[in-house]
Protein backbone atom coordinates (compact mmCIF):
# COMPACT_ATOMS: atom_id res chain seq x y z
CA UNK A 1 0.00 0.00 0.00
CA UNK A 2 2.93 2.37 0.91
CA UNK A 3 3.84 1.91 -2.76
CA UNK A 4 0.76 2.44 -4.73
CA UNK A 5 0.72 5.98 -1.92
CA UNK A 6 4.39 6.69 -3.35
CA UNK A 7 3.52 6.37 -6.83
CA UNK A 8 0.30 8.44 -6.97
CA UNK A 9 1.87 11.01 -5.43
CA UNK A 10 4.78 11.05 -7.63
CA UNK A 11 2.38 11.32 -10.72
CA UNK A 12 0.80 14.43 -8.84
CA UNK A 13 4.26 16.13 -7.86
CA UNK A 14 4.90 15.31 -11.48
CA UNK A 15 2.08 16.30 -13.25
CA UNK A 16 2.58 19.69 -11.38
CA UNK A 17 5.95 20.19 -12.26
CA UNK A 18 5.01 19.38 -16.28
CA UNK A 19 1.90 21.83 -15.45
CA UNK A 20 3.99 24.86 -14.16
CA UNK A 21 7.07 24.02 -17.19
CA UNK A 22 4.15 24.23 -19.96
CA UNK A 23 2.95 27.55 -18.13
CA UNK A 24 6.33 29.53 -18.73
CA UNK A 25 5.86 29.23 -22.03
CA UNK A 26 3.09 31.88 -22.72
CA UNK A 27 4.56 33.91 -19.67
CA UNK A 28 6.69 36.61 -21.81
CA UNK A 29 3.91 37.22 -23.86
CA UNK A 30 1.43 40.30 -22.73
CA UNK A 31 -2.31 40.48 -22.38
CA UNK A 32 -3.22 43.51 -22.94
CA UNK A 33 -7.45 43.93 -22.67
CA UNK A 34 -8.56 47.41 -21.57
CA UNK A 35 -12.02 47.52 -19.89
CA UNK A 36 -12.05 51.21 -18.52
CA UNK A 37 -13.88 50.91 -15.19
CA UNK A 38 -14.86 47.37 -14.87
CA UNK A 39 -14.38 44.85 -12.73
CA UNK A 40 -16.35 41.43 -12.24
CA UNK A 41 -18.43 40.18 -9.57
CA UNK A 42 -18.39 36.96 -8.68
CA UNK A 43 -20.34 35.74 -5.49
CA UNK A 44 -20.07 39.10 -3.96
CA UNK A 45 -16.14 39.46 -4.26
CA UNK A 46 -14.72 41.89 -6.89
CA UNK A 47 -12.85 39.87 -9.44
CA UNK A 48 -9.81 40.59 -11.92
CA UNK A 49 -8.98 38.17 -14.16
CA UNK A 50 -5.18 37.41 -14.16
CA UNK A 51 -3.00 35.09 -15.90
CA UNK A 52 -1.85 34.40 -12.13
CA UNK A 53 -4.14 31.32 -12.23
CA UNK A 54 -3.08 30.02 -15.79
CA UNK A 55 -0.48 27.58 -14.16
CA UNK A 56 -3.50 26.47 -11.88
CA UNK A 57 -5.99 25.76 -14.63
CA UNK A 58 -3.66 23.86 -17.02
CA UNK A 59 -2.76 21.73 -13.67
CA UNK A 60 -6.35 21.13 -13.37
CA UNK A 61 -6.60 19.84 -16.95
CA UNK A 62 -3.68 17.78 -17.13
CA UNK A 63 -4.74 16.67 -14.06
CA UNK A 64 -7.55 15.02 -15.13
CA UNK A 65 -6.57 14.30 -18.22
CA UNK A 66 -3.67 11.83 -17.32
CA UNK A 67 -6.27 10.55 -14.78
CA UNK A 68 -8.79 9.73 -17.21
CA UNK A 69 -6.44 8.23 -19.57
CA UNK A 70 -5.01 6.17 -16.59
CA UNK A 71 -8.48 5.49 -15.82
CA UNK A 72 -9.40 4.46 -19.63
CA UNK A 73 -6.38 2.42 -19.72
CA UNK A 74 -6.85 0.54 -16.85
CA UNK A 75 -10.53 -0.17 -17.56
CA UNK A 76 -11.84 1.72 -14.42
CA UNK A 77 -10.12 -1.77 -12.17
CA UNK A 78 -7.62 0.18 -10.14
CA UNK A 79 -9.91 1.70 -7.22
CA UNK A 80 -6.99 4.17 -6.24
CA UNK A 81 -6.77 5.25 -10.04
CA UNK A 82 -10.63 6.44 -9.51
CA UNK A 83 -10.81 7.64 -6.54
CA UNK A 84 -7.79 10.39 -8.13
CA UNK A 85 -10.11 10.52 -11.04
CA UNK A 86 -13.26 11.47 -9.31
CA UNK A 87 -11.61 14.42 -7.12
CA UNK A 88 -9.90 16.18 -10.44
CA UNK A 89 -13.03 15.67 -11.95
CA UNK A 90 -14.86 17.43 -9.12
CA UNK A 91 -11.99 20.33 -8.43
CA UNK A 92 -12.25 20.89 -12.48
CA UNK A 93 -16.20 21.34 -12.20
CA UNK A 94 -16.00 23.47 -9.02
CA UNK A 95 -13.28 25.56 -10.94
CA UNK A 96 -14.51 25.85 -14.56
CA UNK A 97 -18.19 27.13 -12.60
CA UNK A 98 -16.08 30.57 -11.50
CA UNK A 99 -15.01 30.37 -14.99
CA UNK A 100 -17.90 30.25 -16.99
CA UNK A 101 -19.25 33.14 -14.66
CA UNK A 102 -16.47 35.10 -15.66
CA UNK A 103 -16.14 34.62 -19.06
CA UNK A 104 -20.26 35.41 -19.28
CA UNK A 105 -19.33 38.84 -17.83
CA UNK A 106 -16.28 39.59 -20.09
CA UNK A 107 -18.48 38.47 -23.19
CA UNK A 108 -21.04 41.10 -22.88
CA UNK A 109 -17.35 43.52 -24.02
CA UNK A 110 -15.90 41.40 -26.09
CA UNK A 111 -17.69 39.83 -28.97
CA UNK A 112 -15.46 37.96 -30.38
CA UNK A 113 -15.28 35.40 -27.76
CA UNK A 114 -18.50 35.17 -27.94
CA UNK A 115 -18.33 31.15 -28.86
CA UNK A 116 -16.50 30.55 -25.73
CA UNK A 117 -19.14 30.27 -23.14
CA UNK A 118 -20.58 27.34 -25.42
CA UNK A 119 -17.41 26.18 -25.05
CA UNK A 120 -17.35 26.22 -21.30
CA UNK A 121 -20.79 24.74 -21.21
CA UNK A 122 -19.78 21.86 -23.10
CA UNK A 123 -16.47 21.26 -20.92
CA UNK A 124 -18.54 21.16 -17.56
CA UNK A 125 -21.15 19.02 -18.91
CA UNK A 126 -18.34 16.25 -19.99
CA UNK A 127 -16.69 16.40 -16.67
CA UNK A 128 -20.03 15.85 -15.31
CA UNK A 129 -20.62 12.51 -17.57
CA UNK A 130 -17.15 11.54 -16.23
CA UNK A 131 -17.63 12.10 -12.75
CA UNK A 132 -21.49 10.08 -12.63
CA UNK A 133 -19.48 7.94 -14.65
CA UNK A 134 -16.36 7.15 -12.62
CA UNK A 135 -18.80 6.94 -9.53
CA UNK A 136 -20.23 4.30 -10.82
CA UNK A 137 -17.69 2.15 -11.68
CA UNK A 138 -15.94 2.47 -7.77
CA UNK A 139 -18.91 1.30 -6.82
CA UNK A 140 -19.34 -1.26 -9.16
CA UNK A 141 -15.91 -2.53 -8.62
CA UNK A 142 -16.00 -2.14 -5.17
CA UNK A 143 -18.56 -4.31 -5.00
CA UNK A 144 -17.26 -6.90 -6.82
CA UNK A 145 -14.45 -6.88 -4.76
CA UNK A 146 -16.89 -7.78 -1.83
CA UNK A 147 -18.12 -10.44 -3.61
CA UNK A 148 -14.68 -12.33 -4.21
CA UNK A 149 -13.96 -11.94 -0.17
Amino acid sequence: MKKKVIFELSWLIGLLILSFLLSLIPANRALDINMHDTYIMVDGHTYSPTLNSYPVVLYILILCLVYFVRCITGRFSNIVVNIGLLISTAIAIFFFGDIVITFTVVQMHFASIANIRQWFYTLRLALWIILVFDVFMIGWNWRKRLRLR
